[in-house]
């Protein structure tokens, strides 16, 4: 049955007409208002799937569409009744007064389904009603718990815009703008035989009200790839170290950092004066502290010749009394690279990092960033840690990791009381795999929390809106992965995740290629991002472009939406 709109009448979130509406937004109807409003067309239209574009909604199971829309400086749930034609996909809102901060919710439901499960979501956030003719509002809708092929707007399309990426990238970096776009930056072309060939320094941006990937004209002043890039409090972000060129087959590793701000008439500055040559490196970890001062923490990483390294840096943006600069911190116990870093609530250790590789092969060993200033803590018996230049303190063998992994994802979850530790490879050819999934609580107490079902490493894990986490992709060895799963939480008596419940997505809702070292970000309505990387064609190993988006199963729109 095709899709109709209508009403889902659901506990607590009642039929309400247009009137109440007018009551709840200030929208102008056949009740007087002082606000100017405007009529709004909105544009649903069905991410692909099996690379067959899927403009319409015909496709998708379920047959009643509900739409909610609210206002993030007063976010309550709200039903609107929607003159909307199925057969081209399109409809008209009532008039809506003029905002900056409207968000678009929709979802599909099945007739008589006493549980309303959601057959189908999309959203479009952060929607700007200013009174002009033309305004259209496009949602991108998709199947719940489950990946189509990214296709942009009809009617918001950027002429120069694509639906894949403008430019296949292994090693890039993507960071959720403030704005909802997601920044590409860097990355590089690989050769036949995956290795490393062009490193690039171009970036694009996802603009998520076009549904498209726009390249950008301003370039990076130092090509990267394998990099760290940071989003700052101010909106800008970090860029720092990476390949910046293979030279007859070894990496040029950079120390260099760059500031990007698309908001600057100079999008990207140089931070001067740069970390000495030899504090160049790549596959390392940064991660912005809660320190107050929105410091980011740099850890470890690889050399030019490919040795872990046990040196650490911190980004202090500029303050009262200083300039932007790097200070160098305490060294790492134990050098590694591809290890996790995290935030952890611990004052006043603001950070574990664990795994990686390190001289000697794959770690299971975790140490902490800590201020205390306790004299014995540091690798340095002499130093006494500062606000400014901390320490590690090492962990004991019961409060690291209790499998060595690299190649993981490591999830902070309940507002970052706790952080999930999620597969990875146990040796370094990466033919094994850490099938068990760990909690680190702010306690630095650590407990077993399921296991997946299929065992990976150099995949994505995104967590979405109900403490659900999603892993897609990765790698075993050779084989890149299109097999996806969602981890569901089990809660205990005080609400924290006790477990995660493993299950794989259907077939047909798995990426629609293999890849590994990918980008995943989650957007501001929920859906992940998911581009870059690298995929697999026959014996060939080649860098992706392709765009996907992974729809969630939202039960609680509530959960997805801002707070003001």
């Amino acid at each position: 049955m095709a899709p109709v709109m209508r009403f889902l009448t659901r506990p607590g979130v009642g039929r309400r007409g247009l009137t109440q509406l007018c009551l709840m937004l200030g929208l102008c109807a056949s009740i007087a208002c002082e606000e100017p409003v405007s009529s709004v067309r909105f544009e649903l239209y069905a991410a692909g799937r099996d690379n067959a574009p899927q403009p319409l909604l015909t496709g998708l199971k379920g047959d009643v569409i509900e739409m909610v829309i609210v206002r993030a400086s007063d976010p309550r749930e709200t039903d609107v009744p929607v003159d909307f034609n199925i057969a081209d996909g399109k409809g008209r809102l009532p008039v809506l007064p003029f905002a900056d901060d409207y968000w678009f919710y929709v979802r599909g439901f099945v007739t008589g389904d006493s549980d309303n499960v959601p057959q189908f979501y999309g959203a479009a956030t952060n929607i700007s009603i200013n009174g002009d003719d033309e305004q259209v509002v496009s949602v991108q809708i998709g199947e719940s718990n489950c990946v189509g092929l990214n296709l942009g707007s009809a009617f918001n399309r950027d002429v120069n815009g694509s639906d894949d990426m403008k430019t296949g990238r292994l090693g890039a970096t993507a960071t959720r703008l403030p704005d909802g776009r997601v920044l590409f930056a860097g990355g590089a072309s690989v050769n036949m035989d995956g290795t490393i060939g062009t490193v690039l320094d171009t970036m694009e941006v996802y603009d998520p009200k076009r549904g498209q990937f726009i390249g950008l004209p301003q370039r990076l002043l130092t090509p990267r790839a394998h990099h760290s890039a940071t989003l700052l409090d101010d909106g800008t972000v970090l860029l720092f170290g990476g390949i910046a060129a293979m030279e007859n087959g070894t990496p040029r590793v950079t120390a260099t950092a760059s500031i990007v701000n698309l908001d600057s008439l100079v999008p990207v500055q140089s931070i001067t004066p740069p970390l000495p040559a030899s504090e160049g490196r790549y596959q390392h970890r940064a991660v912005k502290l809660d320190d107050g001062r929105g410091s980011v923490l740099i850890t470890g990483g690889s050399s030019a010749n490919g040795n872990p390294l046990a040196t650490t840096w911190r980004y202090f943006p500029a303050d009262f009394s200083n300039g932007p600069r790097f200070l160098q911190q305490g060294d790492l116990w134990t050098p590694r690279a591809q290890h996790s870093a995290n935030r952890i609530q611990h004052d006043p250790e603001y950070a574990m990092i664990a795994g990686g590789i390190g001289a000697a092969g794959v770690l299971s060993a975790s140490e902490v960033f800590t201020i205390r200033p306790a004299q014995g803590s540091c690798v340095d018996p002499n130093q006494t840690p500062t606000a400014e230049v901390g320490c590690f303190q090492k962990l004991g063998a019961n409060l690291g990791l209790g499998a060595a992994r690299f190649g993981h994802e490591a999830v902070e979850i309940d507002d970052g009381g706790q952080v999930a530790y999620i597969g990875g490879f146990t040796n370094a050819d990466r033919t094994e795999f850490a099938q068990q999934i760990e909690l680190v609580d702010r306690d630095l107490n650590r407990a077993s929390a399921g296991t997946l079902n299929t065992g990976r490493g150099e995949f994505s894990a995104n967590l979405l809106a109900d403490g659900s986490v999603i892993l897609l992709g990765g790698r075993r060895g050779n084989a890149a992965l299109t097999t996806s799963e969602i981890l569901r939480p089990q809660r205990d008596s005080t609400k924290a995740t006790a477990r995660f419940d493993a299950s794989e997505l259907s077939a047909d809702c798995d990426l629609s290629e293999p890849r590994y070292g990918h980008n995943a970000v989650t957007l501001e309505g929920g859906t992940v991002l998911v581009g870059a990387g690298l995929t697999a064609s026959g014996a060939l190993t080649l860098v992706s472009r392709r765009g996907e988006i992974y729809f969630p199963d939202v039960r609680d729109i509530g959960l997805v939406y801002p707070r003001p």
